[in-house]
């Protein structure tokens, strides 16, 4: 199972908005569940994400980007688990090293 969001660029019709506008899990299967985060909630069940993407991508106005943050942080829990306490402490600083780096870039 994999969640997605539906992010969109650009609003053709004037009723979703822009950015985060759905969210989606696709189940092992192929099939997948999409859940609108608009103004009209509303769920809706597809055969297969490229039946959303035909759907909903108004031609790449709209992209389908998978959640992989939960795969990496249980991978990096697995990894960290074994480190010795002062590593870890170096792993935790240079996180946050990189963190403020990307918030300075952003500014």
């Amino acid at each position: 199972m994999k969640t997605f969001v539906l992010i969109r660029d650009e609003d053709e019709s004037g009723i979703s908005g822009t950015g985060t506008v759905a969210e989606g899990v696709q189940f092992s299967n192929g099939r997948c569940v999409l859940s609108w985060m608009t103004q009209f909630k509303s769920m809706s069940i597809y055969e297969s994400i490229e039946d959303i993407k035909a759907v909903h991508g108004h031609f790449g106005k709209t992209r389908i980007v998978f959640d992989s943050r939960n795969e990496i942080l249980n991978s990096l829990a697995q990894t960290v688990e074994y480190f010795p306490d002062d590593l870890l402490k170096d792993v935790i600083d240079y996180a946050n090293y990189l963190v403020a780096r990307r918030n300075r870039a952003i500014k």
